[in-house]
């Protein structure tokens, strides 16, 4: 599969970091804060809002917006650090991050709380927890108005926009965190995320609506 483009200046994409061989090396009950204080590099160093953070045993999610085109750069400073940060604390020399980071960039309004349900709801499909609000890892306490864990964090627009109409959207955006999507709503997301630009083919449009969705489409 083709390498995609880094998204550029004002591109709010879908950011995803994985682990060498896919192995359990974030260790968070150990190194949570620490790696909180990495993803946090790149507002304070490189101007990136961070919007949504998830981290799973190994692998990252991250929804953001440079600022700057400038990318490129901040997540390969965060992903060296990291990594030399991640391989002291285990006494490792392999790599930590089996390959580039993927990025997708998401333009479409009504796609955000696509990507946001698909991220905030990664431990409830891995069994993990039974709701999204019992996973510490991420930065949904934020939004909920419980804690932050001391993530830097900028609401993205469409976020921002239902918080704006007061209770009721943010009933609105917590019920849909909350209501957990289909398997074929998966199947169909993660097909999303291999894209440059996050979207749904007229093909998957009818798959969607021939099987049933709680998609935003």
């Amino acid at each position: 599969m083709p390498r995609l483009p880094t998204p550029g200046k004002h591109e709010t994409s879908h950011v995803t970091v994985r682990c060498n061989n896919r192995e359990f090396l974030l260790r968070l009950t150990e190194n949570f804060d620490d790696l909180v204080s990495w993803i946090n590099s790149l507002n304070i160093m490189y101007d990136v809002d961070i919007h949504h953070v998830l981290f799973m045993s190994n692998h990252v999610h991250i929804l953001l917006t440079p600022n700057h085109n400038n990318l490129g750069f901040s997540m390969s400073y965060f992903l060296t650090n990291a990594s030399k940060f991640l391989n002291y604390k285990l006494k490792r020399k392999d790599h930590i991050f089996g390959k580039r980071y993927r990025a997708t960039v998401v333009k479409n309004s009504r796609h955000f709380m696509n990507v946001i349900r698909y991220i905030y709801q990664n431990p409830v499909r891995a069994k993990m927890v039974e709701s999204v609000d019992q996973y510490p890892y991420s930065s949904l306490g934020f939004y909920l108005g419980q804690k932050n864990n001391g993530l830097i964090l900028k609401p993205d627009h469409y976020t921002q926009y239902l918080f704006n109409l007061g209770f009721d959207g943010w009933q609105t955006w917590t019920d849909a965190i909350r209501e957990p999507l289909l398997d074929n709503d998966v199947s169909l997301l993660r097909k999303s995320f291999e894209r440059k630009v996050f979207g749904f083919s007229i093909r998957q449009l009818r798959s969607a609506d021939s099987n049933g969705t709680k998609l935003m489409i």
